[in-house]
C-alpha cells in the first residue's frame, strides 16, 4: 500500500510516513470473527501508530461482523424505532433507565452489550412491552406527559392501521 503521512509518531516525535500492516482479529467477545485489521506502521522506527481513520474503519468492520454473527441490534434499527415514535435519544434512555449517552453511542456505531441489544430488540418487536415500559417511566416521572402522549398516540395509530387492514 502507498505510504502516507500522519501527524506524528510518538516514538520518533515527528511527522513521518507510514505503511499498513494487516492482521486478523480471530476472536471478539468470545465469538470467532476473523476480521482483517489494518495497522499503521511508522516507516522510520517500525512502531505502530494510531491513526483515527484507520482505527475507526477497523472497529466498523469488526462490529459489523460481530453483530451479524450474534444478532446484535444495529444502529439503524434503533434510529428507525426512535423515529417511529418521535422520540429523542434522551427520551428513550429515560424510558429504559440507561445512561444519558448510551443510545447516542449505539447510534454512532458503538456495540451494545447483549443485554441492551436484547432489551432493544424486545421493545421494537413487542409494542405492548414498549408501552408498558413507557407507562412505568411516566408513572415514576422519568418522562413527561408530552413524551408519554407521543408514544400512546403512535401506538394507537399503528393499532388502528392494523384494524383498517383487516
Amino acid at each position: 500500500m502507498k505510504n502516507v503521512y500522519c501527524d506524528k509518531c510518538d516514538k520518533c516525535d515527528k511527522r513521518v510516513s507510514y505503511h499498513i500492516r494487516q492482521e486478523m482479529i480471530k476472536e471478539y467477545r468470545g465469538q470467532l470473527v476473523n476480521v482483517e485489521e489494518n495497522i499503521a506502521v511508522c516507516d522510520e522506527c517500525g512502531d505502530d501508530i494510531f491513526v483515527l481513520e484507520i482505527e475507526d474503519a477497523n472497529l466498523k468492520r469488526l462490529y459489523k461482523v460481530y453483530a451479524e454473527l450474534t444478532g446484535t441490534i444495529t444502529s439503524q434499527e434503533i434510529i428507525n424505532f426512535r423515529e417511529k415514535y418521535g422520540l429523542s435519544q434522551r427520551e428513550l434512555v429515560s424510558i429504559l433507565g440507561w445512561g444519558k449517552m448510551t443510545i447516542n453511542r449505539y447510534e454512532r456505531g458503538g456495540l451494545p452489550s447483549k443485554s441492551h441489544s436484547d432489551i432493544l430488540k424486545d421493545i421494537i418487536s413487542n409494542e405492548e412491552t414498549f408501552k408498558q415500559r413507557a407507562k412505568e417511566a411516566y408513572e415514576s416521572k422519568k418522562i413527561n406527559e408530552k413524551t408519554y402522549s407521543k408514544i400512546t398516540c403512535n401506538t394507537q395509530s399503528s393499532t388502528k392501521n392494523i384494524i383498517k387492514l383487516l
